[in-house]
Parts: C-alpha cells; sequence; structure tokens
C-alpha cells in the first residue's frame, strides 16, 4: 500500500532545567503505509505515548523528519498542525473524552464545529449506525455502557472523515468481550481505507494487527 506516514530519525528531548534532558522518543524511523493497523506497543515511561503525540501533531519533534502523506510536517506552525489535525487524523481515547450530559449525536458532531462539512447531521447518523449504536443516536452518553461509549468516540473520530485513527488504550477501561468488539471494529475500519495506529502496552491485542512498533527507553525497535 501506499505510504501515508514515514518517519526518518525523529526525536523529542524534553528539558528539564539547564543540565538535564529526558530523550523520550530516540531517532525513530519507519514506514505506515494506508490502510494499515498498527501497535505502538510499549511499558509505561517507555516513550509510546510521546511517539503518539508527535505522529498526532499534538507535539512537535527536536529533530528528524515527519512526512505526512507526503509533506514534512516537522517544522509547520501550530496554526497549519490543528488545521493538519482536524482534516487527517481521529483520536480515540481510554477514558473515552465524551461530554456525558450530552446527546451520541451532539458528541459525535463537536469536531464539526471546526470543519463545516455538509450534510453533518445526516453524516453523524450514518455513522452511528456504522458503529451499531443507530437506536441510541438520542440517549445521553452517561446512560450508556463502556462499550457503548467507546463506540460513541470511534464515531465522533470518524466525523470528519480522517486519513489515520490513532486509538489509545482504547480497550484499556473495557471488559474482554467488548474489548474484542472494539478491536473488530477498529480492523473494519481499516477496510475503508482508514489507516487504524493503536497506542497499547496489552501484547495480547497485537494478535489483531497487521505489523507491531516496540519502544523501549525512547528506542524504537
Amino acid at each position: 500500500m501506499d505510504g501515508i506516514i514515514k518517519l526518518e530519525k525523529l526525536s523529542k528531548i524534553y528539558h528539564r532545567g539547564k543540565e538535564s534532558e529526558v530523550r523520550a522518543v530516540k531517532e525513530a524511523s519507519f514506514n505506515i503505509g494506508k490502510g494499515d493497523f498498527i501497535a505502538i506497543v510499549g511499558r509505561s515511561g517507555s516513550g509510546k505515548s510521546t511517539l503518539m503525540n508527535l505522529l498526532g501533531l499534538l507535539d512537535k519533534p527536536t529533530s528528524g523528519k515527519y512526512i505526512l502523506d507526503g509533506e514534512n510536517v516537522s517544522k509547520a506552525r501550530d496554526k497549519k498542525l490543528a488545521k493538519l489535525r482536524l482534516r487527517k487524523i481521529g483520536f480515540v481515547f481510554q477514558s473515552f473524552n465524551l461530554l456525558p450530559r450530552m446527546s451520541v449525536l451532539s458528541n459525535v458532531l463537536l469536531p464539526t464545529a471546526y470543519s463545516h462539512i455538509p450534510h453533518r447531521k445526516k453524516r453523524a447518523l450514518e455513522i452511528i449506525k456504522s458503529v451499531g449504536l443507530s437506536k441510541y443516536a438520542r440517549k445521553r452518553v452517561d446512560e450508556l455502557s463502556g462499550g457503548e461509549k467507546q463506540r460513541v468516540a470511534i464515531a465522533r473520530a470518524l466525523i470528519n472523515d480522517p486519513e489515520i485513527i490513532l486509538a489509545d488504550e482504547p480497550t484499556g477501561n473495557l471488559d474482554v468481550k467488548t474489548g474484542r468488539e472494539i478491536m473488530e471494529l477498529l480492523r473494519n475500519l481499516t477496510q475503508h481505507g482508514h489507516t487504524v495506529i493503536l497506542v497499547t502496552h496489552d501484547l495480547e491485542l497485537t494478535k489483531d494487527v497487521d505489523k507491531v512498533i516496540t519502544i523501549v527507553d525512547g528506542k524504537v525497535k
């Protein structure tokens, strides 16, 4: 498949005082193709969260290159990065990050406040249906189960039709059966052209992906 992400010796250094520094990511180099299902695996403190933030354009590298869909975004300005995030990347988090007293539909529509997509309500209802929640569209999020909330989070991530879905421990708060259902849903997204990057410490989840990227002490293996 064509590449959508290419890292060339990408590094991130955090400075703590004048003489102390933390090399959170050390010269990471790898490619991710369009439609790939990738897992980034590492223990707590390994640098996987920093790497995810770099991939999601939430942080900037100290050195190296990040080529996103053919464009070098390593030194892009914050305004440009915000536009790219909105257009190209959808985020799914372990804690769901939903507004509990709002309806499923309202939560899914939130990202469209800045993207101005046409027929946004119709599109939102179609996506809610695609994740199996049609009958819950008008229901408040705080009335849903954990698995249903994660499906809402995935629907919200899809509303702007991003090429990349970044999923940070998406099954961490779910039981085993529900976790498998969410993993199957993420796998199905790749069949529709989305690239899914799963960030996890759970090696059990890597059985379902195409490729595993392991990070240890900031170094990609």
